[in-house]
């Protein structure tokens, strides 16, 4: 199996399930977190748990300057 290399952490995913993948797959010691920007906020997602219709996830709102 060949996995294409993840170019940012920003999560770009179009479904539920991707959107899991993209913090699973990051939420590893040294790996910096998957985030989404929004407005002047940064929230980083860690520790998702998929459900059958949505998913629950840590996360850690920063203000960017």
């Amino acid at each position: 199996m060949v996995f294409k290399r993840i170019k940012t952490n920003e999560i770009k995913a179009e479904t539920l399930d991707q959107f899991y993948d993209e913090i699973r797959m990051r939420d590893e010691d040294g790996q910096p977190l998957a985030y989404i920007d929004y407005g002047k906020f940064r929230l980083e997602f860690r520790r998702a748990s998929l459900r059958r219709n949505h998913v629950e996830v840590d996360v850690k709102v920063y203000v960017q300057e």
